[in-house]
């Protein structure tokens, strides 16, 4: 609920210890409910700790309304720096055309601190993906975040290769353990297993679905030079290409044989 250390004041249990005040223990759902409460009801938004004295106050206000005494009850409200929502409505509007993924440059040129995006991750606003990569938590998942995280990742020149362009555009069965990236130059040399990245210098590169990838010619070449597609498979995902207008069938001729 957001208390840290609550019982090693030694002023609180000094003040305990004499009889001056009083513990009282409550329960961790109930206090997000009484936060939440307090939250639509006064349009402030408290930080978890103060969660606990609202949640007390609330109840204390309960037993007055049933006993019919009247009290004045004081509690303490502090509000928190871990939900700077004008900061993630921010990231939001980059993120949300781009499968909710956000990098720490971009974030640095909205003069959001990493410091901020600190905070952020640590409340699971965002999610790490890798060294300056996030992705937002309101995301809505879809197939083809893994693609889109894995371009993310290498820089902004990267981009989908090979056999995952074939893959993300769901023309035939590839092997899903392996990521094939290409990268004009590549911002993070350390990735995650099974993601194959070839540096070069250049590349034709189009969007499909909003990720940059391979024109689709180049991509059905390269999955056959590297030997990580059958040739039948390659035929397939030529086919259904042609249907899809993907390819013309001229182009779509050179992998027939």
């Amino acid at each position: 609920g957001g208390l840290r250390y609550h019982g090693m004041s030694p002023v609180l249990s000094q003040l305990y210890h004499d009889g001056l005040m009083e513990a009282v223990s409550v329960e961790q759902t109930s206090v997000f409910e009484a936060a939440t409460l307090f939250a639509r009801t006064e349009g402030i938004l408290p930080a978890p700790e103060s969660g606990h004295a609202i949640r007390t106050a609330i109840d204390e206000a309960l037993k007055c309304k049933e006993s019919g005494e009247e009290k004045t009850i004081v509690f303490g409200l502090t509000g928190t720096g871990y939900f700077d929502m004008k900061a993630y409505d921010e990231l939001w509007g980059i993120a949300e055309d781009n499968f909710g993924i956000v990098t720490s440059a971009q974030a640095e040129k909205l003069g959001i601190s990493r410091q901020n995006m600190l905070k952020m991750t640590k409340t699971g606003l965002l999610t790490r993906l890798c060294h300056g990569v996030y992705q937002v938590r309101h995301h809505v998942p879809t197939a083809n975040d893994v693609y889109a995280a894995a371009v993310a990742m290498v820089g902004e020149k990267g981009y989908l290769r090979g056999a995952s362009v074939i893959a993300l555009l769901n023309l035939a069965p590839t092997d899903p353990s392996f990521i094939y990236i290409g990268a004009a130059n590549r911002v993070r040399r350390r990735l995650p297993a099974g993601y194959i990245v070839r540096d070069r210098k250049a590349s034709v590169t189009t969007l499909y679905d909003g990720i940059r990838c391979q024109e689709l010619m180049e991509a059905l070449r390269e999955a056959r030079e590297e030997g990580v597609m059958e040739a039948d498979r390659i035929r397939v995902a030529a086919d259904k290409a042609n249907e899809e207008g993907l390819l013309t069938d001229e182009e779509c001729s050179q992998f027939q044989n």
